[in-house]
């Protein structure tokens, strides 16, 4: 955040105070652009597989040359790599981005083990298992608009159940993770939803 002062005429800055001042500003951009880039990550771990258009509409960004570049910038980085087929492009579809080796590490402390060990496996996975996780963000994206104006809606992705597994595991012998009481394999959307009488409604969707 940069703090503008009103009141300031006639204050004199010395070359020491300015020196602080400019690296103050320069470490909150950083900041800034480190946490936009964190959950543009956290977004991609949840759904392994993820579109252009859909990291458009998870930025709130009304021109997809904006998801575009948050885009860029991660593959500049190495965070993420990129797959983009012949039949992607005879068909006019969007490229599909997902996390590299080195991304994953840096989600070691955020993602479930068991998860990120599976994602390791995603520059080799068939095309069919990137459509299905493709397909599994637009039925998301769409819920969230269609329940916009609900009280209260909720949705877990296999990822991200695995995810609330770990974070709740405190050690103990007798831990059992949520995620058991689901059927298994997992389903690829868990969803709560709040009703009109304030009670939780839970359904589990395949895609």
């Amino acid at each position: 955040m940069v703090v503008t002062c009103r009141n300031c005429k006639g204050i004199a800055m010395t070359e020491d105070s300015k020196l602080v001042a400019s690296e103050t500003v320069v470490s909150s951009r950083s900041t800034r652009r480190s946490k936009r880039q964190a959950d543009l990550l956290e977004f991609i771990y949840a759904y392994r597989f993820v579109t252009t258009k859909q990291v458009q509409v998870f930025l709130g960004k009304k021109q997809i040359q904006q998801a575009q570049q948050r885009l860029n910038t991660l593959l500049a980085k190495g965070y993420i790599e990129r797959k983009f087929t012949n039949e992607d492009r005879l068909l006019g579809r969007y490229a599909s981005y997902y996390l590299s080796l080195d991304g994953l590490k840096l989600l070691k402390r955020y993602g479930s083990p068991r998860a990120l060990k599976n994602m390791r496996k995603d520059a080799t996975v068939s095309e069919n298992f990137v459509k299905h996780n493709i397909a599994i963000g637009d039925v998301a994206a769409d819920l969230s608009r269609i329940y916009r104006n609900e009280r209260r809606l909720i949705l877990f992705t296999k990822n991200e159940l695995l995810r609330e597994d770990a974070n709740n595991n405190d050690g103990s012998e007798d831990y059992e993770p949520a995620s058991a009481s689901f059927p298994q394999p997992l389903p690829d959307i868990v969803i709560d939803l709040m009703g009109n009488d304030d009670s939780w409604e839970g359904y589990l969707l395949e895609v």
